[in-house]
Parts: C-alpha cells; structure tokens; sequence
C-alpha cells in the first residue's frame, strides 16, 4: 500500500500533467485523448494469448507519431478554412497515405483479433475502445 506522503507527490504530478494538457490546442488534446483512451484499453484487457496481446499493442500502439497526427489535424483545419497552401496541401496528402496505409494495416490487426476471439468486428473494436479513422470531408467539396 502506497503512503499518503507519495499518494501526495501522486496527486501533485497528476495536477501538473493536467495543467500542461489543458493548454495544448484542440487537435493536440484530441490526440492525447485517442491515446490515453488506447492505454485504458490495454489495461482491461484480462488474459490473453501472445498473439492476442501482439495484436492489441498493434492496434493499439501503432499508426502515426503524436506529432504526425497533430500536423495532419492543423493541416486538415487550413483546407477546411481554405488558408492551405500548395506547400502544406502537398504534405497533407502524404500524410494521408501514410494514415490510409495505418487504417488499412489495423484493420487487418482487428480482423484477425476478431477471428481469434470468435467476436465480430465492431465487438472486438468496442472491446479495445477503437474507433474507425476520422473522415475529413471539407466543406470546399460540399458544393
């Protein structure tokens, strides 16, 4: 059983990383978010086979970097807002590709999760707290 003394420098720490959340703009915070909600995810989880576990630290840990999904929500926004340039379009749509190549690469994961399971697809997804990638449709294409 933990001290109070540490419960204290426990509670401190988690008041810090809070505050420092709390100032991060909205597609950062929205990306933490994904993240912590995949760690609540791992964490219930009960007892599971090697490659069960291989396969929920896949879809759950991988895809893009923290900074690379932070930049393709920025980017997305300027096209929303049409301020992109032809410069940021153009690394917008590698950053596509790459997540397009991640959704497709995580649904394999879950596919086979699901087989393992004997679950159906959005059963093991709800499992894991995943949601299917963000769709970005601007409203530049809404004509």
């Amino acid at each position: 059983m933990a001290s109070s003394a540490s419960n204290i420098g426990q509670k401190t720490d988690l008041e810090t990383i809070l505050e420092s959340i709390s100032r991060l703009d909205t597609p950062a915070l929205e990306v933490i978010a994904q993240n912590v909600n995949s760690l609540v995810a791992q964490r219930k989880v009960k007892r599971v086979s090697k490659r069960e576990s291989e396969l929920i630290k896949k879809i759950t840990g991988g895809g893009p970097s923290l900074k690379l999904q932070v930049r393709y929500k920025e980017l997305a926004q300027k096209l929303v807002d049409e301020e992109i340039t032809e410069q940021e379009h153009e690394e917008m749509l590698l950053l596509i590709q790459k997540n397009e190549a991640w959704a497709v690469e995580r649904l394999q994961f879950l596919i086979e999760l699901s087989h393992l399971r004997n679950r159906s697809l959005p059963e093991v997804m709800e499992q894991l707290g995943v949601k299917p990638p963000e769709v970005i449709i601007p409203a530049v294409y809404h004509d």
